[in-house]
């Protein structure tokens, strides 16, 4: 019997979900006429490294024919920044969209078009929407570089208004910030209440309406971004394991430090002296996982330890030092998990189910890989819940003693939001797969 005949088919599922912009190459349209807002209220948490942006809207179809699409935009400078997008119905219920190339409304917008399902007839109700985005890199340092022991201030600039391509009856923003205001824009009304600036509410505020906005404050969070991200899956049988190898490349792209690093004063000072350095980060791995290594070039690292909690084994890294504005750093992280905690076996399939995306938390990455190395044998593979923006490889490669390839799965994106971690997959298996049986690993039991 051939080795590719050994195994029943396993079942490859991507298990964590992220929202993503709709693939490209949608249809172009324009934004059709008769459509108004009737409302808009818009909120812009810029507490932590990323910006999160959440948008209400409600619009009504004056025109005389159905509508079927709804059109929103976005600045180009938020939109090269996008990471994360999701947008909800009534009862929450998420809404399919896709890019709008063919609209232009001048100034480089992105159109993006929401596909609503069931047309909108005229002179219906409010249809009620919710647009949740997450971006990175738009809070500039100003000054772009401080010494150890300031403060670092960043600005945020946008627009007093929410971008879109039709009228809006009523019209209201807030801004949170992270610290202290320095200065912000204004345009009646305004009102500061603490670290929460509110605009509006704006009346009857025409179609791609813009009124530069900024805010200048202190924030003192570290602005760390994975450059890169891999990881790398191995499943094996024969030790009934899962064992992951994440290679992680992170920049601090906040305000560059002034001057040299002053190791004695961060020693005696180390909440004063390094405000906004990032002196650890945290990764969310599945709470089965055990074994685990954090390393960089130099070799092992100690400065680390593992604490758990319901969903998740929180591994909190520390470097070798503190990584400040304009520094890099490289590393690895690895654990194994038990294999009934990561794949179940039903009707003649294996199903492995693994997070996907990035582990370190409130870091976003750049470029993001995953790779999985199926047992030999396994055939007949499909993978399920592919979140859009990834791209699917497939490679064979073997390993020692084996007698058929092993199939690599590779999955890849680009600016992909934080979301690692998860409870290791799916249901525990009611009886153990027939590869994972073997009581003596160096012997097939086949």
């Amino acid at each position: 019997m051939q080795a590719t005949s050994r195994m029943p088919t396993l079942l490859f599922m991507a298990a964590l979900v992220l929202g993503s912009v709709g693939p490209v190459g949608a249809q172009e349209g324009q934004a059709m006429p008769g459509v108004i807002n009737t409302k808009c209220r818009r909120s812009t948490d810029l507490r932590g490294s990323l910006a999160k942006m959440t948008v209400g809207l409600g619009f009504k179809n004056k025109g005389k024919e159905p509508v079927s699409d709804y059109y929103f935009a976005l600045p180009k400078a938020l939109a090269d920044n996008l990471v994360s997008m999701n947008i909800t119905g009534a009862g929450k219920k998420p809404m399919e969209f896709v890019p709008a190339p063919g609209v232009d409304g001048g100034g480089g917008a992105v159109h993006y078009k929401v596909l609503l399902g069931a047309p909108v007839p005229p002179k219906s109700d409010a249809v009620d929407l919710q647009v949740y985005m997450m971006f990175t890199n738009v809070m500039t340092p100003k000054p772009p570089a401080v010494a150890q022991g300031e403060r670092q201030l960043v600005v945020f600039r946008e627009s007093h208004y929410w971008l879109t391509p039709y009228p809006t009856t009523v019209m209201y923003s807030e801004v949170l910030v992270a610290g202290d205001v320095e200065e912000y824009s204004k345009q009646d009304p305004t009102e500061k209440k603490g670290k929460t600036i509110i605009y509006g509410p704006y009346n009857d505020v025409p179609a791609y309406a813009y009124s530069p906005s900024m805010v200048h404050f202190a924030h003192d969070r570290a602005f760390v971004t994975a450059t890169s991200s891999s990881r790398q899956i191995t499943v094996s049988p024969w030790w009934s394991e899962v064992r992951v190898r994440e290679d992680v490349f992170v920049r601090h792209s906040g305000a560059a430090l002034k001057g040299a690093f002053n190791r004695a004063e961060y020693q005696t000072k180390p909440k004063t002296s390094a405000r906004s350095a990032a002196a650890s980060l945290t990764a969310l791995l599945p709470r089965e996982a055990k074994g685990f290594y954090y390393r960089d070039d130099l070799g092992n690292v100690s400065t680390s330890f593992v604490t758990k909690n319901a969903a998740h084994s929180v591994m909190t890294l520390r470097p070798r030092y503190p990584l400040f504005g304009g520094w890099t750093a490289s590393f690895t992280v690895g654990y194994t998990l038990p294999l009934s905690a990561a794949a179940s076996f039903s009707e003649g399939r294996f199903r492995l189910s693994l997070p996907l995306g990035v582990s370190l938390e409130d870091v976003a990455a750049d470029l993001h890989s995953v790779s999985v190395t199926l047992p030999e044998g396994a055939h007949d593979i499909k993978v399920e819940a592919l979140p859009k923006g990834y791209e699917e490889a497939r490679s064979a490669s073997r390993a020692f003693l084996d007698l058929a390839p092993r199939t690599t799965l590779t999955l890849s994106a680009r600016g992909v939001p934080p979301g690692g971690g998860g409870g290791g997959g799916g249901p525990r298996p009611q009886r153990e797969p027939p590869w994972c049986r073997c009581a003596q690993p160096q012997r097939r039991m086949w």
